[in-house]
């Protein structure tokens, strides 16, 4: 998929693996998850996922989704591919990130009136982000 985001996801992890805010690398949480929120944008160049989950007695954290999440039932994740756009992860010399960058597909980057998905300005690491998976174990 050259762009696609997610729409919506329900299901429970198994241990979670998240990079929390402005933490360099990701905290494995051991346990049983509900999946409450997931967001994020896929690409060529991987994914950029947000994910919140609840623990058995409610609390909820959010995060980076990062590689080591293990799907603890199912996890029902809906994706919408946006066929016109063209997402791509540049660098951005002004934060030093590979930043998302909208196009549509046959043409330059979009217009400020065709940003319905904007561009990011993520100061998020979005280079780990890019290598994020939720597998079955």
């Amino acid at each position: 998929m050259r762009a696609a985001v997610v729409l919506s996801a329900v299901g429970s992890l198994r241990d979670a693996n998240l990079r929390l805010s402005g933490a360099t690398t990701p905290v494995l949480l051991p346990g049983s998850f509900e999946i409450v929120s997931l967001a994020g944008t896929l690409s060529l160049d991987g994914a950029h996922l947000h994910v919140a989950v609840a623990d058995r007695t409610g609390r909820v954290i959010g995060g980076h989704l990062a590689i080591g999440c293990l799907v603890l039932t199912t996890a029902e994740v809906v994706v919408a591919e946006l066929a016109e756009w063209h997402f791509r992860r540049e660098l951005d010399a002004q934060t030093g990130y590979r930043e998302l960058t909208i196009r549509r597909r046959y043409g330059k980057r979009a217009a400020a009136s065709d940003r319905e998905c904007g561009t990011t300005s993520d100061t998020g690491h979005a280079k780990e982000s890019a290598a994020a998976t939720v597998s079955r174990g």
